[in-house]
């Protein structure tokens, strides 16, 4: 007699079209590609498998065991290439998402192009990866489409950047980092978004548009062309003896971190001026007052 489990079991064929996924891709990305490549639509493959897509779309809660019937791989397979499946109670067999310690982000294109893949995936990645450095592709911040992945390969200081804020992360800690980087971010738009003077993100911008086709660039560009002045003040940001002298009551103390970060790449005006670093300084002496009471 067959059970109503090896009925459900058995009515999730094979689909004709294999798809094989991508590490680290997440499952509504490879459930996307599962339905391109055999021709159906996304909604109807995830009725298929009994599954359910959260409100934003941007997550799905399916069954592994249903899923890797329906692709055809092994359930071993593909729950070590979609971190996604790993979590959430294994008893019910339906699997919650996202997993919260990365970030959802477009894979760099030409890394999929060189696996035949044309379309968008998206793919889990740790939030210190902004750079492609095989391919020197910006992959952070701004990136909605494929097409909004800015080619630094001219700028090398941005593949450098790169690779200093993945020794930060090592160095600090990844969440620390994580915690200072959109300060960071802010610190250096305040600074550098309408100065006066030819600034090395508005050099950046300049030699972005010399290659644009349109003469417009999206938002991932400009991100792109203040990341390296971002990750240096990232730098003073997330050292736990600046963050002491930051906030620290002292006036010599705070003078000595303001010279640090105006050392490191704080692009025009004065550290002491600067909005979303004195809103950073607050918020840190708030918290350590509030510790040690």
């Amino acid at each position: 007699m067959t059970t109503a489990a090896g009925t459900r079991r058995q009515e999730r064929r094979p689909l004709p079209r294999q798809v094989r996924p991508v590490q680290n891709e997440t499952t509504v990305s490879f459930v996307q590609r599962l339905a391109h490549a055999n021709h159906i639509r996304a909604d109807d493959l995830t009725e298929y498998l009994n599954a359910r897509m959260t409100t934003s779309g941007r997550h799905i809660r399916v069954s592994l065991q249903i899923l890797a019937d329906a692709a055809g791989i092994d359930a071993g397979h593909l729950i070590h290439a979609l971190p996604q499946l790993q979590a959430g109670p294994a008893r019910s067999g339906i699997v919650p998402s996202p997993v919260t310690s990365a970030e959802v982000r477009l894979a760099c294109r030409r890394c999929m192009a060189g696996r035949n893949i044309f379309s968008a995936v998206t793919v889990l990645t740790w939030t210190d990866q902004n750079v492609c450095l095989r391919h020197q592709l910006w992959t952070g911040h701004g990136v909605t489409t494929i097409e909004d992945q800015a080619d630094v390969t001219g700028m090398p200081e941005v593949g450098r950047a790169q690779a200093r804020h993945q020794r930060l992360a090592h160095q600090h800690g990844l969440w620390r980092v994580r915690d200072c980087y959109e300060t960071a971010e802010r610190t250096i738009d305040w600074s550098s978004r309408e100065s006066s003077s030819r600034t090395a993100r508005q050099e950046r911008i300049r030699r972005f548009l010399a290659a644009s086709r349109t003469g417009t660039l999206p938002r991932s560009y400009d991100y792109a062309s203040y990341y390296p002045e971002v990750v240096s003040v990232l730098s003073v940001l997330a050292s736990p003896y600046w963050q002491r002298m930051a906030g620290s009551g002292d006036t010599d103390d705070a003078l000595r971190f303001y010279r640090q970060v105006a050392a490191n790449c704080l692009t025009t005006g004065t550290p002491r001026q600067n909005t979303p670093l004195r809103n950073w300084i607050v918020e840190l002496r708030a918290a350590r007052k509030l510790g040690s009471s």
